[in-house]
């Protein structure tokens, strides 16, 4: 047996979404016997020309010398090999998707493979990918049109198309816990067969068929489209539609409590016996037991933050969301969900408007609406800017109450919240002060630097009337908006503490929007 040093690069499908491996050690007498469980599975290989047998299940040949790596990016797979690399097409695969994989245009994979426009494409048969300097090569031929007739860049497009101009794509929805499994389809009648079909499925991955499906699992809006081209080469894009995956705790459950104190020291109570604070047995710092009974447990609160609490009663589990203020204040909220939103991957980043509708109706009703919904209850003018006028409007929509009132002090906020009312308000971000430390622990200042007018929610004050409580909806980052306090699901923006006098100079108008909770 002998063994060579290489790097073998298998390419695994799975439902048209590629991942790459290197194995580094490989014997060239060697037995592989993958099972697919799926019609789905496939195995992609990329071979040198080399005199081999293969199983019809695998295709695999081994080059000794170095072969080109495959580096994975913007959701394409770009070839950097110094060598041609031959590809084996799969069951009703198209020349397009081979060319989306490896990240070139489908124009210059036909010409190398001398195939014609629109090519019939043959389960087993092999098209060769070009190395980089080869298609370098055929991108400077084709741009100089020195490519020599008949190949695909030469065709000419006819200008007739027979697709539908507006193309309308709808989706129906199945819901497994917090996880959504969407199957999109095509509303037009579309009667041609020669039809390529793109959707661009908002999570990283496309599809290439008339349907697509695909599952959900992480928090945040997907914008989902559809792109279509004849045979004629007319493209159509479709509308978009947007699949919004809620975050924990934003839709009511059983067995699950949002408690907000005003200061430590106070007294809560929880549904049966305590037995993790913040994933941690040893919670004794955190709280300390008053009394307990057989249905519930009554603790002292000694230090502020955020804490996820899991009790439990005889079989059954409950999660109670703790907030604890550093400072003595009054807030206005609700017990049964997470009702702060963030603008993140809500659909375009210009949402704080419907960010705080969504919020609103949250807090007044109880009700789950996703910021992207609201966006579209709003619409999209200009620069995508919303009117108090827009948010009243879209707030009684939903059955919300309402209204616009003038305030002429700090105390005049303050009273709104002692009526168990919240404000929605507009300011100028530039006017308030930094956070000292790390925004996950100092709730005091505000935790990014921008100078624009912006959208929050007033809950809450402290009762010196220093600070403002806010649901401030820009996300802690906007990357990943990953940054959670130390409860695991309340996000950098939930209860933050603005200067009141700053905050009051600040404001962009002298009237506030006014929400009542039913």
């Amino acid at each position: 047996m002998r063994t060579v040093y290489t790097t073998l690069t298998l390419f695994i499908r799975y439902n048209r979404s590629y991942v790459f491996a290197s194995l580094g050690i490989v014997t060239l007498a060697v037995v592989l016997s993958l099972i697919f469980s799926s019609q789905h599975k496939s195995l992609i290989v990329l071979e040198k020309q080399i005199p081999s047998k293969a199983s019809d299940s695998l295709a695999l040949a081994l080059k000794t010398d170095p072969i080109g790596h495959v580096e994975l990016g913007s959701g394409m797979l770009k070839p950097v090999n110094d060598s041609d690399l031959s590809y084996k097409v799969q069951p009703d695969e198209k020349l397009s998707e081979i060319a989306y994989i490896f990240g070139m245009e489908e124009k210059y994979l036909a010409f190398y493979n001398k195939l014609p426009k629109n090519p019939k494409m043959q389960a087993g048969q092999i098209i060769i990918i070009p190395s980089q300097k080869n298609l370098e090569t055929i991108r400077e031929n084709a741009d100089q049109n020195a490519v020599s007739a008949p190949t695909y860049a030469s065709v000419t497009a006819h200008s007739e198309g027979t697709i539908p101009g507006n193309l309308e794509i709808t989706a129906k929805l199945q819901h497994d816990g917090n996880a959504i499994t969407a199957h999109f389809t095509v509303l037009n009648p579309i009667n041609q067969t020669d039809v390529e079909y793109e959707w661009n499925l908002g999570n990283g991955y496309k599809a290439f068929k008339k349907d697509a499906y695909s599952t959900f699992r992480s928090a945040g809006t997907y914008t989902v489209s559809l792109k279509i081209t004849d045979s004629y080469g007319k493209t159509t894009e479709s509308n978009h539609l947007f699949i919004d995956v809620p975050h924990t705790a934003t839709i009511k459950t059983a067995n699950q409590y949002f408690i907000t104190l005003k200061k430590p020291g106070e007294i809560f109570s929880v549904k049966g016996e305590v037995v993790e604070i913040n994933s941690t047995r040893s919670y004794e710092a955190m709280a300390e037991l008053i009394e307990r009974s057989s249905r519930e447990s009554f603790y002292k609160a000694l230090k502020p933050g955020f804490f996820q609490i899991i009790s439990k009663s005889d079989t059954e589990e409950f999660y109670t969301y703790l907030f604890v203020s550093p400072v003595e204040t009054i807030h206005s909220e609700r017990q049964d969900i997470n009702w702060y939103r963030t603008q993140f991957n809500s659909g375009t980043i210009s949402n704080c408007g419907p960010t705080v509708v969504s919020m609103g109706i949250g807090w007044a009703l109880g009700k789950y609406v996703s910021v992207s919904e609201v966006r579209g209850q709003i619409g999209w003018t200009g620069d995508g800017s919303t009117s108090f006028e827009d948010l009243i409007t879209t707030l009684a929509k939903n059955g919300v109450t309402a209204y616009l009132q003038t305030v002429n002090s700090i105390d005049d906020i303050c009273s709104l919240i002692d009526r168990n009312k919240i404000a929605i308000i507009l300011y100028y971000t530039g006017g308030i002060s930094y956070v000292k430390g790390d925004p996950a622990e100092d709730l005091m200042g505000q935790y990014y630097n921008d100078t624009v007018g912006h959208y929050i929610i007033i809950k809450g004050y402290s009762t010196d009337r220093k600070y403002f409580v806010i649901y401030d909806p820009i996300p802690g980052d906007w990357g990943s908006n990953s940054k959670r306090y130390s409860d695991g699901i309340s996000m950098i923006g939930r209860n933050r503490y603005y200067d009141a006098a700053e905050l009051f100079k600040s404001l962009r108008r002298k009237d506030i929007i006014v929400l009542s909770q039913k």
